[in-house]
């Protein structure tokens, strides 16, 4: 009679949860269109000597400088995007209760961070977290961190085992360090166990990429009793980022004396940029982008294949008539509804 009584005076729970969803959704994308027309650091990619374009898609931040959203985001995104969130929020918690002396710790909206390009066209971002110490009354920034969840098997091969940030999470925190002027630190956060399966027609595939029992990093791994590797436990792993006195981005894995040397640098960054807010009027959309590895070679996949964007075929068949013709097929694909993938 309880529940009888409840359903009456209350929407269900799945019903409070979809409207509340939809209604932060809203609310997220009003606050997008008052950004229309600023670049952001959240798009960070490089242009190099060479003409080649890496890191995000120029003509995806394109989009988004316009106020253009390829992919609006739904429920099921909100879902992933609510992870990431929540992992930042659950390092701040952890951050603030080790109760470092002086430490005064300033997040996404409290650290506007905008600068312009030689045109006048403003660039705006958001670090994560930046951990700073007051100098009277005034906040000094000392380190900054930006935080990626980890998602899936590869990523937590690659960022652990490998050793090897992506590319991309190294412009961003690059591009943060340059404006901020101090150091950043990557930090990725496992927060599931990935079991190891085999699931391909070679039966060890998945065993192949992580350590046996004893090896390097195999103290993040479960195993059975024959010595085969069962699962990947939850960890983090960092990586600290700095520039040289050359403009080159550099990182090194937290606790190790490696340093690499990137194809990354403050020109390309800038140069980025300046191709995106050049696009429209020259009718220009650039080259193709690039999947790089940090080292300036050729990375796993094909950015532009259409598993991977929605857009690949509105690419292949209208790029060459020039920009304003291929964003009047994009906005076809975004109403259609043929941009989600």
């Amino acid at each position: 009679m309880q529940n009888l009584l409840l359903e009456k005076v209350m929407r269900s729970t799945l019903e409070l949860f979809i409207q509340g969803s939809q209604n932060l959704i809203d609310t997220k994308q009003a606050e997008e269109k008052l950004k229309v027309g600023t670049l952001r650091a959240g798009n960070t990619g490089v242009l190099t000597p060479t003409g080649k374009v890496a890191g995000t898609c120029h003509r995806k931040t394109f989009l988004r400088y316009k106020g253009i959203e390829l992919e609006p985001e739904d429920i099921s995104r909100k879902l992933m995007f609510d992870a990431g969130n929540g992992n930042e929020d659950l390092w701040v918690n952890v951050l603030e209760a080790a109760q470092e002396p002086g430490l005064v710790l300033r997040r996404e909206e409290e650290l506007g961070l905008e600068w312009s390009l030689p045109s006048g066209q403003k660039v705006s971002g958001r670090p994560d977290i930046v951990l700073g110490k007051m100098n009277g009354e005034a906040w000094e920034p000392v380190r900054g961190i930006e935080l990626k969840l980890v998602s899936s098997l590869w990523t937590a091969r690659d960022v652990l085992l490998k050793g090897k940030p992506k590319t991309i999470h190294l412009m961003q925190a690059g591009h943060y360090a340059w404006k901020l002027g101090v150091p950043f630190e990557i930090w990725y956060s496992n927060r599931t166990t990935f079991a190891i399966t085999d699931y391909s027609q070679d039966r060890f595939f998945a065993r192949k990429n992580f350590p046996k029992p004893g090896e390097p990093l195999s103290e993040y791994c479960k195993y059975n009793e024959k010595g085969q590797i069962l699962s990947v436990e939850p960890f983090i792993v960092g990586y600290e980022v700095r520039w040289n006195n050359k403009g080159q981005l550099v990182y090194s894995q937290v606790g190790s004396d490696k340093v690499v040397h990137t194809f990354i640098t403050q020109q390309g960054i800038e140069d980025y940029y300046s191709l995106v807010a050049r696009m429209e009027k020259e009718d220009y959309l650039g080259p193709r982008p690039e999947n790089l590895d940090a080292d300036g070679e050729a990375a796993g996949y094909d950015l532009c294949d259409s598993r991977y964007c929605p857009l690949a075929s509105t690419c292949d068949n209208h790029e060459k008539k020039g920009l304003a013709n291929w964003l009047e097929q994009v906005k076809k694909v975004i109403d259609t509804g043929t941009g989600k993938k």
